[in-house]
Formats: C-alpha cells, sequence, structure tokens
C-alpha cells in the first residue's frame, strides 16, 4: 500500500467522525482507530517486504557481480579432467564455459611457438631432453595424452592417447576468435626473442582483445607493452618461504615480501602490467598472501589472478577475499562454487 492511500484512508475516517454519527461516537471512535491500525499494519508490512525486497535484490546484485567479476581461468585447459595443453583438456574447458584458457607458451628448435609447459618433456610424453632441443616435426611425433591415463586411471580415456603438441598457431586457427587465451612466456632465458613473433601472431589475428599475456618475467612483460599497448599483461609472482625464519623471498626479485611491499612496488608493477598473479600457498603451506595484501592490489587498479586453486573452500575464501579470477585445473568446480553463492 503507498503513502498516498494510507493519507486517504485516514482523511476518510476523520471526515465520517466529523460528520458525527452522533450517539455512537465511541463506536465509531474504535472503529476508526481499527482501521487506522490496519493502516499502520499494512504499511509496516509492505515495508518490510520492500526490505526484505531490497536485500534478496541486493544478494542477486552481489552474486551477479561475483559470477563477473571473478573469471574462471583453465590451468592448461581443464588439466584435471583430460592431458594438459591438449585438445581434450581444451575442449573440456570452454564446454565448462571458462573465461580463459591458460597456456604456456615455448620455442621449438626451429623457431616455431608451442604450447607446453615444462621445460623438460620427459614428464608428459613418451621422448626425452628439453623441448627447444626438438624441431616441431620431432615433437609432433611424441605422445603427449598416455602419460595421464597412466596417473590417472579414475580419469583415462582411450581417445587422450596420442595426443599431439599443438603450436599456438594451431589453437588460434582452431578455436578462433570465440575462445580467451592466457598465455604465458615461459623460461624466457630458455626462450630468448619469443616475444617478437607471439605479438606478430597475436596482431596478424586480430586477437588483441582476446589475449592476457602473463610472465614471471618482467623484462619479457615490458618488451611486449612496448611493442603493442593494447594487450593486457599480468606479472606472476612467486615468493619462496625459509623454512626455518619464515623470511619470504621472490624469487626473481620482482617485489619485497607481500607485507614489505609499498605503493612504490605497486606502482611500478602498475606502469607495464594490468594485473598480478600470486599464489595463495608455499610449498609447506605457509600462506604467502591475505586479504589486506588482494584489497590493496585492487586499490591500485591492478587485477588479482590467483594460482592455481583447486580446492573448493580455498576458492570461496579467495573470492570472498575480492579476487578478480582464479586459475584451476577443475574450471567445473570453480563455475558450482560461483553458481551457488
Amino acid at each position: 500500500m503507498t503513502i498516498k492511500h494510507i493519507f486517504s484512508v485516514a482523511a476518510l475516517a476523520g471526515l465520517l467522525t466529523a460528520c458525527g454519527a452522533g450517539n455512537n461516537e465511541p463506536a465509531d471512535m474504535e472503529n476508526a482507530e481499527n482501521g487506522e491500525n490496519e493502516v499502520n499494519q499494512s504499511a509496516d508490512e509492505a515495508a518490510n517486504n520492500d526490505d526484505h525486497e531490497n536485500e534478496a535484490n541486493q544478494e542477486n546484485e552481489a552474486d551477479t557481480a561475483d559470477r563477473e567479476d571473478v573469471k574462471v581461468i583453465a590451468h592448461r585447459g581443464a588439466s584435471g579432467h583430460a592431458p594438459e595443453s591438449t585438445t581434450h583438456a581444451i575442449d573440456k574447458a570452454i564446454e565448462m564455459d571458462a573465461d580463459w584458457i591458460e597456456l604456456d607458451i615455448q620455442i621449438t628448435a626451429d623457431g616455431h611457438l608451442v604450447a607446453f609447459h615444462d621445460d623438460e618433456i620427459s614428464r608428459t610424453t613418451d621422448g626425452e631432453g628439453e623441448i627447444g632441443d626438438h624441431t616441431l616435426d620431432e615433437l609432433k611425433e611424441l605422445d603427449q595424452g598416455s602419460w595421464f591415463n597412466e596417473e590417472y586411471p579414475d580419469r583415462a580415456d582411450e581417445s587422450f592417447e596420442g595426443a599431439e603438441i599443438l603450436t599456438l598457431e594451431e589453437v588460434f586457427e582452431m578455436y578462433g576468435e570465440d575462445v580467451n587465451y592466457y598465455i604465458e612466456t615461459k623460461s624466457t632465458y630458455l626462450n630468448e626473442g619469443m616475444e617478437e613473433p607471439m605479438v606478430q601472431m597475436i596482431e596478424d589475428f586480430g586477437y588483441e582483445e582476446n589475449v592476457i599475456i602473463q610472465s614471471f618475467h618482467q623484462d619479457s612483460l615490458q618488451e611486449i607493452a612496448a611493442m603493442n599497448n593494447e594487450i593486457t599483461l599480468v606479472q606472476l609472482l612467486w615468493w619462496e618461504v625459509d623454512e626455518e625464519t619464515g623470511e619470504m623471498t621472490e624469487w626473481l626479485d620482482i617485489v619485497p615480501a607481500p607485507k614489505d611491499m609499498t605503493d612504490a612496488d605497486f606502482e611500478a608493477i602498475a606502469d607495464y602490467a594490468d594485473g598480478v598473479g600470486p599464489h595463495l600457498t608455499y610449498y609447506d603451506g605457509t600462506e604467502v598472501i591475505d586479504e589486506a595484501f588482494v584489497q590493496t592490489l585492487r586499490d591500485h587498479d591492478l587485477m588479482v589472478h590467483v594460482y592455481t586453486v583447486n580446492e573448493e573452500d580455498e576458492m570461496e575464501r579467495l573470492i570472498d577475499w575480492g579476487v578478480t579470477g582464479l586459475f584451476t585445473d577443475f574450471p567445473d568446480r570453480l563455475q558450482d562454487v560461483l553458481d551457488n553463492r
């Protein structure tokens, strides 16, 4: 009931009383008071309903904000479900509505950019040696899928056997502009000069809006920023923890420990990058970042994409802290967490 209606009913009650029902005044006054009480009660109920509706709308808006603001980044594709960096993992990530497909890029002996994480090829293929010591033709002969079936028999699939190592160009051609690519310039001390052909390929495909490039190597990102300032860049960070003292040291000395970072440190990153990719925990379980650190990054207008988070309780906590994206091997888990908030 609106305020206008309330005033109208109250005015009518007053008019009837003023016109006088004569000898029935006490009864009329009681009826009028009862009417006013009913009106007030209705108004209170309407106000309560409005409050509940506003609260529900605010909750829905918060849920929508979570879904829109927290990006699902499929770590090497849906690598918890299929062999990493293969079409199988990428396909599953797309099926699971991942916002970004993360791939590490390295250079072959004959200059091709390929999607492969390790410097050594023995963990995920039937080959040996460093990836940069092999030509693309040699790498294409390798089986990059059978290892997954052996390592994870509960998730094994015969179709994974014989999966090929992919070039970045093949990925772009295969999945097109409807997919977003989160690319890492990997081990730049081994993959020297990879930035220029990578940027050139992104420009040739017109994928500046479809690509984020991340790296632990600050000079790599700065070089890319100088080549093309339309490409979004993320500075990866990794803090090692001294087991005896608990002291934290960023492994490439990009920044101090999180608690010791100053505005100047954040601003230095913001000069060339659009975001930061920190990890939550060290190998021994020590947490290296906290909510205050995340909020400070946000205050400096930097995206916060934490890697690699596979447990739902950690996903929930990091989302509550205000992160803007999470790397995960299981994009379906993160989707469930976001959908249920």
